[in-house]
């Protein structure tokens, strides 16, 4: 029997009708729903419908917790923004004393027993600034491996779950650290962010395990590399890059300086916050020549030429407090590598934020991955004024550079 069109026809209208989408499905549904996409996928989502977009300004806290939980701890630590609660830098002590923290009336993070500081409380209004906070940290994650793998291309890979997670961790605290000491000073926190005194700076790393620190030192002296190599080469390494196809004037053009300028320059750089510093090295090619970038980098950061960055001395400086530590708690023999801390960092494929590849080593950083607070100091009433000089001092330098002589 051949169908006509008229029996397909009233075939088709009288077929139930089983379409559905998702924004049939009941609220309680969604908020799960929403709960098992990454940050971007939840955004898209939540601006394809008005409904999706009431539903997520409705629910954002059952929401957001689960996905920042799973795809961007430590909570701790990403929780913690002076952007968004500038009060830290007007209370003592809070730079290196956890502070309890609640994300949509959720106790995240519980207070030290020297805390007594007010809470930190997430609301809806610091949604927006939370998520685009998060769209860098993804960036990071897809940048390092480029950057941490450069001078070693054959071992390029992708990081792995806890590499990612020690990556985030080491972000946060230069976050941390850069908005803190590395960024205007204002009305609020004007000790805390012009501060010369080594203590000021070192007691936040003080809190960190051993293992973080060489973590974050790994981190740091990767990004170093790349804003040498990528964004403000010295002229001797345009040189050398160039060969015999390039003169001496036209590379005194394209390169930062000398060797020792060139340190200058790229410490002054190291003061950007991380997402400035990222989108530099991601768009380097937007900026024709160096004096675009100079003015783009004065824009984002006006006093960045009031100093040096002090993340690098800062490091030394606790990591040789650690060293000492040891030394006196377990006597020399304990600085061999079966006891202490394994040396192997950047640029070397292992170590740092990368796992070792014998498991002895990843045994020792286990180890060290719990004795955070050693060393740390209690300013006591007279927190401001009365700490004593750090083993290793800081060097703070007058004057940071951007443009190098001619």
């Amino acid at each position: 029997m051949v169908a006509t069109e008229e029996s397909i026809d009233k075939s088709t209208t009288d077929m139930p009708d089983f379409s559905a989408s998702l924004e049939c499905l009941a609220p309680e549904i969604l908020c799960q729903v929403f709960a098992y996409l990454d940050i971007q996928s939840l955004l898209n989502l939540s601006n394809s419908s008005l409904i999706f977009a009431r539903i997520f300004k409705q629910n954002w806290g059952a929401i957001l917790f689960p996905i920042l939980d799973r795809d961007f701890s430590p909570l701790e630590s990403l929780l913690r923004r002076p952007e968004l609660f500038p009060e830290e830098f007007d209370i003592p002590r809070s730079a290196w004393v956890r502070r309890r923290v609640y994300f949509a009336g959720r106790l995240v993070c519980e207070e030290s027993s020297k805390g007594l500081l007010p809470p930190i409380r997430y609301e809806q209004k610091h949604v927006k600034h939370l998520v685009r906070f998060c769209k860098v940290v993804k960036g990071w994650e897809a940048a390092f491996p480029r950057l941490r793998f450069a001078q070693r291309a054959q071992f390029a890979r992708t990081l792995r779950c806890h590499e990612n997670q020690r990556l985030r961790s080491a972000l946060y605290i230069w976050w941390r650290y850069a908005i803190m000491f590395h960024q205007d000073p204002g009305s609020a926190g004007l000790w805390m962010r012009t501060s010369r005194r080594p203590d000021v700076h070192c007691n936040y790393l003080r809190t960190l395990s051993t293992a973080q620190l060489y973590e974050l030192q790994d981190f740091w002296e990767t990004i170093r590399s790349a804003v040498a190599t990528d964004l403000c080469p010295s002229v001797p390494l345009v040189l050398r890059t160039a060969g015999k196809w390039l003169s001496s004037t036209e590379a005194s053009r394209l390169g930062w300086g000398n060797l020792a300028e060139n340190d200058m320059i790229v410490s002054t750089v190291m003061r950007l916050l991380p997402d400035h510093l990222l989108h530099f090295l991601e768009s380097r090619h937007v900026y024709a020549t160096k004096h675009s970038l100079i003015t783009a980098m004065r824009f984002l950061h006006p006093s960045i030429e009031t100093g040096l960055e002090t993340l690098s001395d800062a490091l030394r400086s606790v990591i040789g407090e650690r060293r000492d530590l040891l030394r006196s708690e377990a006597g020399h023999r304990a600085l061999k590598r079966k006891r202490y801390f394994p040396p192997s960092s950047f640029p070397k494929p292992q170590g740092g934020i990368l796992d070792y590849h014998v498991q002895r080593w990843q045994n020792v950083r286990t180890k060290y991955g719990n004795d955070g607070g050693k060393g740390l100091r209690d300013f006591g009433s007279h927190w401001a004024l009365s700490a004593a000089p750090a083993p290793y001092s800081l060097h703070h330098a007058s004057r940071g550079l951007l443009e190098p002589s001619p």
